[in-house]
């Protein structure tokens, strides 16, 4: 099995430039404490890289480590991504069309929580697709991402709101948003917790997010994890992460509240509420009985994820 070390795997994807790369600790609960999952994760068919999988020792957090600075992020999802994905700086017709499907499918799994047309915030929305059906039923809209060519695509093809943008540099204003959608990028940005404290910020009294996680799905269907997802969201840790900042859970579910063509994600909703200080939301990773190392790695095995 071929693994790349760090250097040659920048390179490979065809990225210059200096870039340093550190372990992390838990992005949830701030533990440096990790044990390991997988020894690498997939480039391409065949080909492997030296980022671990590991489950935090505390909340049991599954995350890659080690990580690059937040320039080789930028870099990244701004020219090679979308290449290294499907070859192509443009969204394919079908890729449209499923984005609008599967926000049709979110907006009736959300229809009993919704009051009147109000504003969605769509984060990591590629092209914009997902809004679509809520613009359609009066609602107002804003998404950001950081894929040039997709959003360009989505603004001309779809007349979609929505800025080229990393989550973390969101310029948004204070308790405007009533609904919040993260469909699968929480697992893609640099920094999972200054996007979650925006989108806090942002939200409006009796407001909702919608967080899936999608990368342990995807990695179930495909048999590997890939290399473009930075942590792997759990109903643990969709519970933790939106407690932590500020959102009551309402539901964690594994129902395809965005349809059938994204298989086992997990979804948490939750409403707006008070933000725990640090000494409470220990307390509260403390009563967690997160799945053991053992009992992950066996989940790993059974799942068929190499």
């Amino acid at each position: 099995m071929p693994i790349l070390d760090l250097p040659n795997y920048v390179r490979h994807i065809g990225m210059g430039g200096d870039y340093r790369a550190a372990d992390t600790p838990c992005e949830v609960c701030g533990s440096p404490a990790f044990s390991p999952i997988r020894d690498a994760v997939v480039v391409e068919e065949g080909l492997y890289v030296a980022l671990k999988v590991v489950a935090c020792d505390v909340c049991g957090f599954l995350f890659q480590t080690p990580r690059f600075d937040a320039g080789f992020y930028v870099a990244y999802y701004k020219s090679h991504y979308r290449r290294m994905l499907s070859g192509s700086t443009a969204p394919s017709e079908a890729f449209i069309q499923d984005q609008i499907a599967r926000g049709e499918f979110l907006f009736t799994s959300l229809f009993p929580l919704l009051g009147a047309p109000g504003r969605i915030l769509d984060v990591g929305c590629s092209s914009g697709g997902i809004m679509h059906v809520f613009m359609k039923n009066g609602w107002m809209a804003f998404g950001t991402d950081p894929d040039a060519g997709y959003v360009e695509y989505g603004r001309a093809r779809l007349q979609a709101p929505i800025h080229v943008q990393r989550a973390e540099d969101m310029e948004v204003e204070r308790a405007s948003f009533d609904l919040v959608v993260i469909t699968g990028s929480l697992e893609h940005v640099f920094d999972p917790n200054r996007v979650m404290e925006i989108c806090r910020q942002a939200a409006r009294p009796g407001a909702l997010l919608v967080l899936e996680g999608r990368s342990l799905a995807q990695a179930r269907q495909v048999g590997h994890c890939g290399h473009n997802h930075r942590r792997y969201l759990t109903p643990t840790s969709i519970n933790l992460i939106m407690r932590k900042h500020g959102w009551d859970p309402l539901l964690i579910t594994e129902e395809e509240l965005c349809g059938p063509t994204r298989p086992q994600s997990w979804f948490g909703i939750g409403g707006a509420g008070a933000i725990p200080d640090a000494a409470a939301f220990q307390a509260l990773v403390s009563r967690q009985k997160p799945e053991t190392v053992e009992e992950i790695r066996g989940n790993f095995d059974r799942w068929g994820i190499r």
